[in-house]
């Protein structure tokens, strides 16, 4: 296990993140039960990220990702989300419209600087 973590980019003495710059992510979680759920968040490794998920949902799938930096994900999770998103967890949503929902994730993250 701990041989697959570490191949998966996971380490027991993880390092933070130093400059904040990572990606903003969007994954469906549980596409096979639910295609409307969504995981909003920030990770310096998005693939890391998606992998975790996969652990308890094999079928989790990367919706779509942005540059972004740490300071910027809250700001970014209410803007993408603002309508027609329910928050049912913690960064977890039920969206009605997916493609808006990328949609208004491309227009924050067109504003944002480079």
């Amino acid at each position: 296990i701990r041989q697959l973590r570490t191949s998966s980019g996971f380490h027991s003495n993880p390092k933070p993140i130093e400059n904040g710059d990572g990606h903003f992510y969007i994954i469906q979680v549980v596409p096979d039960l639910d295609v409307n759920r969504v995981k909003l968040g920030f990770a310096s490794n998005v693939n890391a990220r998606l992998a975790t998920y996969k652990t308890s949902s094999p079928s989790a799938t990367l919706l779509k990702s942005w540059p972004c930096r740490v300071s910027w994900e809250r700001a970014a999770m209410d803007s993408i989300t603002r309508a027609g998103c329910e928050q049912i967890g913690v960064e977890v949503f039920t969206c009605d419209d997916l493609d808006k929902l990328v949609h208004n994730g491309d227009s924050f993250f067109k504003i944002m600087p480079k």
